[in-house]
């Protein structure tokens, strides 16, 4: 049992007071959040969350009644990236970290989980690998239910069938939440089993398998001694997600694309029939983006995609206060962290063109309760304004734009100098949410245009599906001709533009570099990929050339078969001697996702052909940036680049 040395509680205060300040630094842009990933107990009597205040990352557990912290720990070694309570006394902290596992080559990101005890502030590993689980193993952090007394965790794990196999299958281990060494099993899996799903007693109802070489995926369900498909699908990739079991645990939650309106919809499989319930909640115009559940997940509503989020919940009542709390915060994203057991007290968070991120509780017949604002140091006064314009492309392709404005040009929207944002991803897209990025580069006079080209995600099925096999083609299109519409309705100066991205984003800013010279004075691409077919062999290497992630990936890059020619032809290492901008490369040492050879054989190639190119190795960090000392360098390197290079008028740097 490690126990956590608990700081000075009376320096709790300083995280709920903001002072008057000058405008932020770079340096203040690029902080964590210093009030971060913030819990509500099950009772709603507590509170848990991440602080980075004072040069300090601790743990705080506070309660609502006594208006005090009851814990406040040291975390640092952890940092994690996700905590919540599994009951009023345990805290559970997710983080990842890399590991070097005996007998295997390179360092694996693993996914760990913690529980601290509130009241001693010892912190305990839940499941480690080699205790009655495979050795060499990553995602150990989930937790897919708890048992009835809340005495017992169940997660699953690789378990060999000797100490020796080296293909163990997934099962579900009971974990003790007090004692969690030597867990036991509690079912077996078999090849390809993914996930099991429990009911509130603790008992399975289903378990999840998807075979890779046969392309298969089924529910099963228990039939006396053995196991039985009550759903069967032949596919290459999974289009089917179950996530949750209905309150009466009868049935499974299944998300899938809904063919009438090419959206992402809540149905239901009944367990004892198979027989398939459809778009039990649906939305015609978003996807069903998040289903919200409890620790044994139970379903209880969704949140649906969108530039800000909205919901639906089962619950007439904590539907209409949860609308009545969106339309609370218009020109804001809301967004619904946590909830007690009987979902009297909601803790929302949120984040926009008016607040860098501010945390509130709403309690049911009592005022709303301001918590703490995430970055203290950033007021409303700070934030440079966004717009949204959709612009229509030269084959009709409509793609939604999202400008971030500098506060001095807002009222003059006439040839400003522009940096391009692209998202990563690919399939994913850009909200309304504080952007770190987009505010610290906009501070510098800079319009930001990030455009949702086609293959983003959050547009429908029409539009994620337009960019499939597209990378450097259609999707860098979108990219190019947002930006020429915004030059040739005068709002961009054409000849002062740079284009930064990271990962998916940091490869449109290198596609854009090589496919488009003159458009850009300047290019910067951070955990970005440079060569496909190496990020393809990457990725066989990590999951085995038949899993369903490299048919997704083939998929989205090139069209039809992903011959290493194709791969080729839209890779910006090939063409780096057609290259005309300087270039700014920046990585984490320790990318797990895009690994740092990506940048490295980037900057060779741009060397080889005498470019102007730099190459920033970010030490200890991996794809997220999620190393504060790390962000902050990333992001003045960022900046002092663009200021290099755009060279507007009157530029201060703090």
């Amino acid at each position: 049992m490690q126990s956590l040395p608990i700081v000075g509680l009376w320096l709790l205060a300083l995280l709920f007071l903001a002072s008057a300040q000058a405008a932020p630094t770079i340096e203040q842009y690029g902080a964590l959040a210093n009030t971060q990933k913030m819990a509500l107990s099950p009772s709603g009597k507590f509170l848990a969350f991440r602080s980075l205040a004072n040069d300090k990352d601790r743990l705080i557990v506070y309660s609502l009644e006594q208006n005090k912290a009851l814990l406040a720990t040291d975390i640092s070694k952890l940092m994690p990236h996700q905590i919540y309570f599994a009951d009023d006394e345990h805290v559970i902290l997710v983080m990842s970290q890399l590991k070097r596992f005996f007998g295997y080559r390179g360092e694996y990101n693993v996914s760990t989980a913690f529980v601290v005890n509130v009241s001693d502030a010892s912190a305990q590993q839940l499941l480690t690998p080699g205790d009655n689980i495979a050795y060499a193993q990553t995602g150990l952090g989930r937790v897919v239910g708890i048992s009835a007394d809340k005495k017992t965790l169940y997660m699953p794990a690789l378990v060999g069938r000797t100490e020796d196999d080296l293909a163990p299958d997934l099962s579900l281990m009971k974990v003790n939440i007090d004692k969690p060494r030597r867990p036991r099993r509690a079912a077996k899996g078999k090849n390809g089993t993914n996930d099991f799903f429990l009911n509130d007693k603790g008992k399975i109802i289903a378990r999840e398998t998807y075979n890779n070489a046969q392309n298969r995926h089924q529910i099963e369900v228990k039939d006396g001694a053995s196991w039985k498909a009550v759903f069967q699908q032949e596919a290459e990739m999974m289009q089917v997600s179950f996530v949750a079991s209905t309150p009466d645990f009868a049935s499974l939650v299944m998300l899938h694309i809904d063919p009438e309106s090419g959206r992402d919809t809540y149905s239901t499989l009944e367990l004892a029939t198979g027989n398939i319930t459809p778009k039990v909640l649906t939305n015609d115009s978003a996807d069903v983006e998040r289903v919200f559940t409890n620790v044994n997940r139970t379903a209880f509503g969704v949140q649906y995609s969108g530039l800000k989020p909205s919901y639906k919940f089962f619950d007439p009542a904590i539907d209409q206060q949860l609308n009545t709390i969106v339309n609370a915060f218009p020109q804001d994203s809301v967004w619904l962290t946590s909830w007690s057991d009987d979902w009297k007290k909601l803790l929302v968070y949120v984040e926009g063109d008016t607040t860098s991120g501010d945390y509130y509780l709403f309690s049911q017949g009592e005022k709303p309760r301001y918590i703490a604002s995430a970055r203290s140091e950033i007021t409303p006064d700070d934030l440079h304004p966004t717009g949204r314009i959709t612009l229509a492309m030269t084959d009709g392709m409509k793609v939604p734009t999202i400008l971030t404005i500098p506060q001095d040009k807002a009222q003059a929207l006439k040839n400003l100098p522009a940096v391009v944002l692209p998202h990563g991803g690919p399939e994913s897209y850009d909200r309304t949410e504080f952007d770190w990025l987009a505010q610290a580069i906009a501070s510098q006079g800079y319009l930001v245009i990030k455009p949702q080209f086609r293959g983003s995600a959050g547009y429908g099925r029409d539009h994620l599906v337009a960019g499939f096999g597209e990378w450097g083609r259609k999707m860098q299109d979108d990219v190019t001709e947002s930006l020429q519409k915004l030059v040739a309705k005068g709002i961009v100066d054409g000849d002062r533009v740079c284009i930064v991205g990271g990962s998916y984003g940091g490869y449109s800013a290198l596609a854009g570099g090589a496919f488009t010279p003159d458009v850009y004075r300047c290019v910067v691409s951070f955990n970005g990929v440079s060569n496909l077919p190496d990020m393809l062999k990457f990725e066989r290497k990590r999951y085995g050339k038949h899993h369903w992630v490299i048919t997704y990936f083939e998929q989205f890059m090139v069209p039809g078969e992903a011959t290493k020619e194709k791969l080729n032809a839209v890779s910006p290492s090939e063409f780096a001697a057609q290259f005309k901008a300087p270039v700014l490369l920046i990585h984490g040492e320790n990318d797990e996702t895009v690994p740092f050879d990506q940048s490295e054989l980037m900057y060779e190639e741009l060397k080889d052909h005498k470019k102007s190119v730099q190459l920033i190795k970010l030490k200890d960090e991996n794809h997220h940036l999620m190393n504060q000392d790390n962000r902050q360098l990333a992001l003045r390197s960022i900046i002092d680049f663009l200021n290099e290079h755009l060279q507007p008028k009157q530029i201060t740097t703090r």
